[in-house]
């Protein structure tokens, strides 16, 4: 499955506990569990993001700029909380790499309650859905970041829903 050739090295454990001892990487591209659940729900493992979907990215951004090189990039897919102007994974980005570019790219926004939906019956929703409100959120976001570990230091948002919707609809011709 690795037809050019590409140096891999695979390695098992819980985010960069792996990695103690090796150079930092060139580039870091992570996809993690982002589905905000209930607390004391149990959920698919690849997917529970913990309360608001951020439990692990969190906990990984703390780490992850020591295992980036001067001039590195880090690329992210994942669903944050936000509301119509901005996500929380903004603040958290800038936090973890204040010198950095950051770029994220918000490729759908669905309201909240939508996304929340599939955990009706489950105890202690009404109490969490209302402390996710009351943090400001009004929607989900589905969002690419790529953050380039050096200046220039700013945060760019691309709104891009209307692009990948019209992708979406070429890929519907080809079905």
């Amino acid at each position: 499955l690795n037809p050019g050739g590409v140096d891999v090295e695979l390695r098992h454990g819980s985010l960069f506990t792996p990695l103690e001892g090796c150079e930092p990487f060139d580039y870091i591209l992570v996809n993690p569990p982002f589905e905000p659940v209930p607390p004391g729900t149990d959920h698919f493992l690849h997917s529970h993001g913990g309360e608001d979907g951020l439990d692990l990215v969190r906990e990984m951004l703390t780490a992850l700029p020591a295992h980036l090189k001067p001039g590195g990039r880090f690329e992210m897919y994942t669903w944050a909380p936000g509301n119509d102007e901005t996500s929380v994974l903004v603040d958290l980005l800038r936090a973890a790499f204040p010198s950095g570019r950051i770029e994220v790219h918000r490729v759908h926004d669905r309201p909240l309650d939508e996304r929340l939906r599939p955990f009706r019956a489950e105890k202690g929703y009404a109490a969490w859905r209302q402390r996710l409100i009351d943090a400001g959120y009004t929607s989900i976001w589905g969002v690419f970041t790529r953050v380039d570990s050096e200046g220039p230091a700013e945060t760019v948002i691309l709104d891009l829903p209307d692009e990948v919707e019209a992708c979406i609809e070429i890929a519907r011709e080809w079905d």
